[in-house]
């Protein structure tokens, strides 16, 4: 019985061992190019930038700043059209060259397109490689990236591209396996600093869903990478809870390992000035049901040269 029950172990491992490297090769040639999108004023519409020419291969003047918004959105629909309205109008306000989306479904995203400061304003990524109605990840930027979608142990990731005089500058929007999973959430994150391992700045952003002090901190350390939220931490309303003032991105969390929205940097051409917590608030008028644009709040940091 001993022996059956060593062998059926043996079998389990080597079951599961096999599925870890089928996956590995599945997510290593699972790689989809995204639409770069810019609003065509003449015509009232969003063109792919490859259609129209619009690429520019050569090298953009290092800029002086890059402010970061990343923010899962939630993709439920209730009140979404307040919702995106409150979103739409803190991007006006902080007006990021990044924003890092997660849960971005295509009813939100017409909000997007439709809103005449991203029209002016921003190149926005396709979904391309992206199917069902959730845990879709975007970019929207003020400069032309290229976009490239992986998948990361099952979860899409956005990874843009922008030459610099000083090197590449690597983006990834991300949204990571939750739960009791810090071992999967490493392989994902190793994954993703793979595939910006040639870039010389590097910014990972998103829903990271990490819960687990010590190894989800490990490996969102690794490799060169920073958790800008020990920088700095800014809030400007002093009666927050003291847990999200310790960086807490969700209420019900209350260490400061529990941050489930997280920003990395890697280089040395860039500091961060700074975190802020936004989006957080009660959308006004609708108090009474503790209306907020979702049930994470979004992380806003600028990083200078």
């Amino acid at each position: 019985a001993y022996d059956a029950m060593r062998m059926d172990s043996v079998f389990a491992s080597v079951k599961s061992a096999s599925k870890d490297v089928l996956q590995t090769v599945h997510d290593q040639n699972d790689s989809v190019r995204v639409s770069s999108n810019w609003f065509d004023t003449d015509t009232k519409s969003w063109h792919d930038i490859r259609k129209k020419d619009k690429e520019n291969s050569e090298a953009m003047p290092l800029p002086q700043k890059i402010a970061v918004l990343a923010f899962n959105i939630r993709k439920e629909k209730d009140n979404l059209a307040v919702r995106m309205q409150a979103l739409l109008d803190l991007i006006e306000d902080t007006s990021p060259d990044i924003i890092m989306l997660q849960e971005n479904t295509k009813a939100h995203h017409e909000y997007f397109l439709n809103s005449p400061f991203i029209q002016n304003s921003y190149y926005v990524s396709g979904f391309e490689g992206q199917s069902g109605p959730g845990f879709k990840v975007s970019i929207i930027c003020r400069f032309p990236l290229q976009f490239c979608l992986v998948h990361a142990f099952r979860r899409p990731c956005l990874l843009g591209r922008v030459l610099s005089e000083n090197g590449e500058i690597g983006f990834a929007s991300v949204h990571l396996t939750s739960g009791n999973n810090a071992g999967i959430r490493s392989r994902q994150i190793e994954r993703i600093q793979n595939e910006l391992s040639t870039c010389t700045e590097a910014i990972i952003a998103g829903d990271t869903n990490m819960s687990e002090s010590m190894e989800d901190a490990k490996a969102s350390r690794s490799n060169g990478y920073k958790d800008v939220w020990f920088t700095q931490i800014q809030t400007s309303d002093k009666s927050k809870s003291k847990s999200l003032q310790n960086g807490v991105t969700r209420p019900m969390h209350s260490t400061e390992y529990s941050r489930l929205d997280r920003i990395f940097h890697r280089g040395t051409n860039y500091s961060c000035n700074g975190v802020l917590v936004v989006g957080n608030d009660l959308i006004p008028g609708y108090e009474d049901i503790y209306l907020t644009i979702s049930d994470h709040y979004g992380i806003f940091t600028t990083f200078s040269l």
